[in-house]
């Protein structure tokens, strides 16, 4: 089976399903309507047998940029630290 990314996207979306994913989902549209190519699990994510963490390691390698959706509630320094985002 051929797990090579073939599909290269200008943006690939980052964020958590419980926080932001109804927000995500009007990104993505807009996105689309001004004719970005933007890559999101919930549209893309392709059924090939990898585990989820392969299949986004694929997509990220495709994308030429990566675009982090965050809550406000991480914005805090002593969160990112805790949760090993700044290191």
């Amino acid at each position: 089976m051929d797990t090579r990314q073939t599909t290269v996207s200008d943006v690939f979306i980052s964020y958590a399903h419980g926080d932001d994913e109804g927000f995500v989902a009007g990104l993505y549209e807009s996105l689309k309507r001004a004719g970005i190519s933007a890559w999101w699990d919930r549209e893309w994510m392709p059924s090939r047998a990898l585990t989820f963490h392969h299949e986004i390691r694929l997509a990220i390698d495709g994308c030429e940029r990566v675009l982090l959706v965050m809550a406000r509630r991480l914005w805090h320094p002593t969160t990112f630290a805790r949760n090993g985002c700044m290191h």
